[in-house]
């Protein structure tokens, strides 16, 4: 079942709030890019805080992450002016 929130899957995000129910940093910082959204029960792998109901970004490796945890990284803007690592080796 999908559920409601501004973050889809296949959006690139980071991990910028602690866990609500425990404050734990462990995944702070974390980028990965959202494989679903669903609702259904979570249990935290951290303090073991069981939800029944809660909106669910599923992550690559099947783990999952409160969505509001997650801020979204959009894609860079075509045609930037910014040069490549490689332009800038040559004009050094």
């Amino acid at each position: 079942m999908t559920a409601k929130t501004d973050i889809k899957p296949g959006d690139l995000v980071m991990v910028v709030k602690l866990t609500p129910c425990c404050g734990n940093t462990g995944s702070l910082g974390t980028l990965f890019t959202v494989k679903d959204i669903v609702r259904g029960p979570s249990i935290c792998k951290y303090c073991s805080d069981f939800r029944a109901n809660d909106v669910i970004a599923v992550l690559p490796d099947e783990n999952g992450c409160d969505p509001r945890r997650l801020k979204k990284i959009d894609p860079p803007a075509e045609g930037d002016d910014f040069p490549a690592v490689r332009d800038v080796e040559v004009m050094a």
